[in-house]
C-alpha cells in the first residue's frame, strides 16, 4: 500500500465493461484505490453506448481498418452517447457504497485534451475521429492534487474549437506517458 501512495494510475475502463453486471465491483475497486491514496485518472470509452444510441434512429457509425469514420450528422448522436456514460460513470462513483461506506469520492472532467483531425487516409475522410494532439497534464496534476478522481471521455478539442472523437485506449496511454504515470 505505501509503495502506491501517491502515485498517480491511469485506468482504461471499455465502454463494454461499463455494461457487465459486476461493474459495481470495478467501481468499489476504484474506491478502494482512491481511499488508499492512489491518484486516479479514468479514461472511458463509450462503443456500444454509441452503437446502441446510433442504432435506436438507424444510424450507422461505420469504420475503415478497424477505425470509425464519425461523420458530421452523427456526431450529435455519439458526443450525446459519450456523455451519457460519462454522467452515469460519475453517477457510479458518487455513490458511497460498500465496502467504502461514507467515502466522499471527487469526480472531475474538462477539457484537458487537444486534440487532432485524422483527415483523410487511403481515401476516406474521417470527418470528426480524430487523434490526440496535446494533454494538459498540468491541469490534470492540479485536479489530482486536489484529491479528485479525473475521468476523461474519448473526445478532444482543436484549437479552432472542433470536436474529435477518439480511439479511448489511444488516448488512455497518450494520458499515461504525459502524466508518466506508475500504473
Amino acid at each position: 500500500i505505501n509503495a502506491h501512495r501517491g502515485k498517480t494510475f491511469v485506468i482504461h475502463l471499455a465502454g463494454k465493461a461499463l455494461l457487465y453486471a459486476n461493474f459495481g465491483n470495478v467501481i468499489n475497486d476504484i474506491a478502494l484505490l482512491y481511499s488508499l491514496g492512489v491518484k486516479l485518472v479514468l479514461v472511458f470509452g463509450a462503443t456500444p453506448q454509441i452503437e446502441a444510441s446510433l442504432d435506436s434512429t438507424d444510424k450507422q457509425w461505420p469504420q475503415s481498418d478497424q477505425v470509425r469514420v464519425t461523420a458530421p450528422d452523427i456526431l450529435g448522436d455519439v458526443l450525446s452517447a459519450i456523455g451519457r456514460t460519462g454522467t452515469e460513470l460519475e453517477a457510479k462513483l458518487s455513490m458511497g457504497r460498500s465496502p467504502m461506506q461514507g467515502l466522499d469520492i471527487l469526480v472531475t472532467s474538462g477539457n484537458f485534451i487537444k486534440a487532432k483531425p485524422l483527415g483523410i487516409v487511403n481515401g476516406i475522410d474521417f470527418h470528426h475521429t480524430g487523434a490526440t494532439r496535446r494533454v494538459n497534464s498540468k491541469a490534470i496534476k492540479a485536479q489530482l492534487a486536489g484529491d479528485a478522481i479525473v475521468v476523461v471521455p474519448p473526445i478532444g478539442y482543436s484549437p479552432s474549437g472542433e470536436t474529435f472523437v477518439l480511439s479511448s485506449r489511444e488516448l488512455a496511454r497518450d494520458i499515461a506517458c504525459a502524466l508518466v504515470s506508475e500504473k
